[in-house]
């Protein structure tokens, strides 16, 4: 807003803006290392629709939950919805 000048105030005159950095903002995900896999035309619908068509699978979902920078530990869970089961796994 400051550089744009709408405003009269000039950023040297608030203390703070000066101190402070501007924030980052992180980019979308990119798939960047799985290049040969095609996800268009993938959606959650599709996911239903293979359930349905599919009864008797059993589906895992797999989540990765990752720690703080100062810690090595990290958990890892599989949840397995249809038993309403949940496996965590700490990995060192």
């Amino acid at each position: 807003m400051f550089p744009k000048g709408y405003l009269t105030t000039k950023r040297i005159d608030l203390p703070y803006a000066v101190t402070y950095k501007k924030r980052k903002h992180n980019k979308k995900y990119d798939y960047s290392e799985n290049n040969k896999i095609d996800r268009t035309g993938h959606t959650y619908l599709d996911y239903l629709v293979f359930l349905y068509k599919h009864p008797g699978i059993y589906v895992w979902q797999l989540d990765f939950l990752g720690a703080i920078k100062t810690d090595n530990k990290n958990i890892l869970t599989f949840i397995l919805p249809i038993l309403q089961f949940t496996l965590l796994d700490c990995l060192f």
